[in-house]
Parts: C-alpha cells; structure tokens; sequence
C-alpha cells in the first residue's frame, strides 16, 4: 500500500522492521503435524512416521534442463535437453551428474528424517502398481539393508496388511516373564463404520 511492489522494497523492509522469526520447538502438545522433511529440521517427536520411502525424486522429475558446467573462463550455461537416448556425450554426462547430485541429497534428507525421531521410527510404503519390488537405494531400501545389518534384535509380525518387522535393542524389549505377548488379531481393533460410508455433501 505504500510503495510499488518489488522484491528491493521488500528486502528493505524486512531488515528495517522489527521482526524475529521464531520456530515452534515445543513437541509435548497433544496433535500430530504432518510435516516435510526440510520443515522438520531441529525438530524432534515421540514417535515419526516416514510414509513415502519406496520412491525417489530422480524416479518423477524430469531433467529437461540440464546445467553444463563451465571451463576455465568459461560460464556455466542452462539448456534444454530432450530425450535421453538423443544427449550428447557432455550433455549425459551432466545429466548423470544432476541425477548423482539428487540422489545424494535424498540420501541427506533420510539422515534428517530418521533423526526426528526420540523413541519410535515407523517406515512404510506404497509400491507402484506397475512395479513389483521395492527401488534399490530408495528410502525403504536403505533402512531395511542398514538395520538388517546392525545387530538389532529382529522380529516379523504378520498381521491382516502385510508382514511387519519390527527391530529392537535387547535392553528395550522386556523380558517374556513380565510381558505376556498379545495376539496379533486382539491387537487389531476393527475400522469405524463411518469410514466406509460417504461423506455428506
């Protein structure tokens, strides 16, 4: 209202105004946030649930622009690449080194995930329906090959949706004499009737 809008005025007004952005730590409220990993960062929670593990952004995103790195003097330039099977070979070879580039941070974004978690990490999955295993080096993928390798105590659960696995330390599972194990179908409470109606309009 006061001045024509431009990014100039708005950088000039932020720093003259007196604002603190303050980032909400508190995690003892009674709700559950649904949050991406990037806005999850320096947060922590009781229990985290890392829902779409089974694919990868080199798997959706299309590189149709390609950066081709500079030499020497020379300035980086953007281009727009089409098919792959047409790129020429500093062409492939940049998009091979944009597809590594993401693959690394997805990599990074994983540590980040696992990490918001304080006592309980629950991963899981949707396999596309054209596909019939999980993806190599997705999300799902590496946790399962790198908890089957840490000597965790491992257990498969099968219930009405699946087999589960579950991995523990031995100093959190108790001991059979004090917890007596509960049958998987009296563990499972049956879905609300209202959850298979419509909703109203």
């Amino acid at each position: 209202q006061k001045s024509p809008a431009s990014l100039q005025g708005f950088m000039a007004w932020l720093r003259a105004a007196d604002t603190e952005v303050k980032r909400d730590m508190e995690i003892a409220r009674d709700e559950i946030r649904v949050m991406t990993v990037h806005g999850a960062k320096g947060l922590e929670a009781s229990v985290v649930f890392l829902v779409d593990t089974t694919t990868s952004p080199a798997d959706t995103s299309r590189m149709n622009l390609i950066r081709l790195p500079g030499d020497g003097d020379t300035p980086g330039v953007v281009l727009w690449a089409g098919r792959k099977a047409d790129d020429l070979p500093a062409v492939g070879s940049a998009r091979s080194a944009m597809k590594e580039e993401t693959e690394d941070e997805y990599r990074r974004l994983l540590y980040v995930a696992m990490t918001r978690a304080a006592d309980r990490l629950i991963v899981g999955g949707i396999l596309p329906g054209n596909v019939k295993a999980v993806r190599e080096h997705s999300w799902y993928d590496l946790v399962e090959k790198g908890l089957g390798a840490s000597g965790l105590q491992a257990q498969q659960i099968e219930t009405t949706h699946g087999p589960v696995k579950r991995y523990t330390r031995p100093e959190d599972v108790e001991s059979q004499a004090t917890a007596a194990p509960v049958p998987v179908a009296a563990a499972e409470e049956s879905l609300p009737t209202w959850l298979h109606q419509p909703a109203p309009p």
